[in-house]
């Protein structure tokens, strides 16, 4: 185990709790392992700040979609006429206008058919739906 004497900040990756007598240790971006007591705290990231209620920070909405999409924050949403996550792309572009979904994912160009996502997030989900309806010219 390292003694994490690094100039850069790093990111942890993972926290082990299994580590002999009780050891935690945590694994850091480029694979450095260190023990809590040779890590300084710079930010929390964007978990604790979910579960905190704090804001969120994201380079753009891609980064944020998929942040959700991550923690199980998304779904598909099914096309019913066909028990299918794909839809043809003029109903996924209704689905949007509708708000019945808020992101639209070309999924086979040749057949224009899409997948459709609706977060949980309402506030994120309609700022998607925007970003999406202005993309594709709606």
């Amino acid at each position: 185990m390292m003694g994490c004497k690094v100039d850069t900040p790093l990111i942890i990756k993972s926290v082990g709790y299994d580590a002999p007598e009780g050891i935690v240790t945590y694994t850091l971006t480029h694979e450095y392992r260190c023990t809590h007591s040779a890590l300084k705290l710079l930010e929390r990231g964007n978990i604790w700040k979910l579960e905190h209620g704090e804001p969120l920070s994201f380079a753009n909405l891609d980064e944020e979609a998929g942040f959700y999409k991550s923690l199980g924050m998304s779904q598909k949403v099914i096309f019913t006429d066909t028990e299918s996550e794909l839809w043809p792309f003029g109903g996924g572009i209704r689905e949007l206008q509708h708000g019945r979904a808020d992101q639209l994912i070309v999924k086979d160009r040749k057949n224009q058919e899409v997948v459709l996502i609706k977060y949980d997030n309402a506030e994120f989900g309609n700022r998607m739906r925007a970003a999406e309806l202005a993309r594709l010219g709606c």
